[in-house]
């Protein structure tokens, strides 16, 4: 064989294997498991959030689309972005709307090796100085306590437009712990069974509470707002530790530094380099100044305990 036999051999041979390499990435089953979500509404920009599951690569390439119409015919935003392990496969977008749709509906949606996920509902906020804006709020949201039938009847109620959840979206006990006694009657057992300390155990217990078909239709249907309390990290959370943190459940600055990565990884929230500095606004108009506000991480010292004075 000579020379050049030889190396056009290999590069049908290099080429064969390529083709094969991406054509069993292209058949890999992804799925939009924990649905769409959008959220920190500006007057120009909206985060758009979902999450993949199934058999993924390190790196998964998601396409996203903003239409104004709910058959996808006018594009009006779109974009691509990657998702990677190292983020949970949770994907975020800080997506531009033209100014002309401004405070109105518009649809979106995330597609990933053919895949498409549900279609949400989102706007930016208004401009124009509305007479009216109709904000929903919610907290203290426990799976295993009962059902979210409320966030159901939010997501439904077309008067809504924008959602502030004011925290402990989540909370972080064992199936042993607060209002969990008869979380297995209902089918609401929370996964991982232990209270959550590592950043695995975080992200498992947003999945948990983002498979309540509820929960997602809120998502789906309404931008949110959020702030966090202290059970997103763990009870009567101050800035140098909590009451259900012990010295046996190892670093609290480490524990912290997993919850936090996993609200902003989960939460349809703008992204910043000191997360922890979650405070933020937003303005409707000349209607609303919306202040969001940190209690917990930042400034908080530790609170007082009633058993220190008795």
């Amino acid at each position: 064989m000579n020379r050049r036999v030889f190396f056009k051999s290999l590069f049908f041979l290099f080429a064969s294997l390529s083709l094969k390499v991406f054509s069993q990435s292209k058949n890999k089953s992804i799925y939009f498991s924990h649905g769409v979500a959008s959220g920190d509404p500006t007057n120009t920009h909206v985060i758009l959030w979902t999450k993949l599951s199934g058999d993924l690569a390190t790196l998964q390439e998601v396409v996203w689309e903003v239409s104004s119409d709910r058959s996808f015919n006018n594009i009006i935003s779109r974009g691509e972005s990657i998702a990677y392990s190292e983020n949970d496969y949770t994907v975020k977008v800080d997506a531009n709307i033209p100014l002309e749709f401004n405070g109105k509906e518009v649809y979106y949606r995330f597609k990933a090796n053919d895949q498409i996920s549900v279609m949400g509902t989102t706007l930016t906020l208004p401009t124009n100085n509305p007479e009216n804006f109709n904000i929903a709020f919610c907290s203290c949201s426990n799976y295993p306590a009962g059902y979210f039938n409320a966030y159901k009847e939010m997501a439904n109620d077309k008067s809504i437009d924008l959602v502030l959840h004011l925290g402990d979206y989540l909370y972080e006990y064992s199936r042993k712990g607060y209002a969990s006694s008869e979380a297995k009657e209902m089918g609401r057992l929370v996964d991982p069974p232990h209270e959550i300390i590592s950043l695995d155990d975080y992200r498992r217990r947003y999945a948990t509470y983002r498979s309540d078909q509820d929960l997602q239709l809120l998502h789906q249907l309404k931008p949110m707002i959020s702030v966090w309390d202290d059970h997103e990290i763990t009870n009567d959370t101050w800035k140098e530790g909590a009451q259900n943190h012990s010295d046996n459940e190892g670093s609290f600055e480490e524990r912290r530094n997993n919850a936090v990565k996993a609200y902003y990884e989960w939460m349809p929230i703008r992204d910043k380099k000191e997360r922890d500095k979650i405070w933020r606004s937003f303005s409707v108009g000349n209607l609303i100044n919306l202040m969001m506000l940190d209690t917990r991480l930042y400034g908080r010292e530790k609170q007082l305990e009633i058993s220190d004075y008795i």
